[in-house]
């Protein structure tokens, strides 16, 4: 028998300035921390499908969600 438990939670990050505090932190590193605050929030050690948006990918590399899973550990 399986079971499936459906948590939706939903955070963003913050919004940097051109060149500004954020400029020297990659996006999926960013994202990473969001998606550690959401795990915490919702009590979750596991996840099954996680959906990450990013608006600007130039120089982020090939699969930043998969990155920022990663930095999220």
């Amino acid at each position: 028998m399986m079971f499936a438990i459906n948590v939706y939670k939903a955070k963003r990050s913050p919004i940097g300035a051109f060149h500004g505090s954020f400029s020297k932190t990659s996006a999926p590193k960013i994202a990473g921390h969001v998606l550690q605050s959401v795990m915490r929030d919702i009590k979750l050690s596991e996840h099954g499908e996680v959906i990450l948006g990013c608006v600007l990918q130039a120089s982020l590399g090939q699969a930043p969600a998969r990155q920022a899973l990663i930095a999220a550990n």
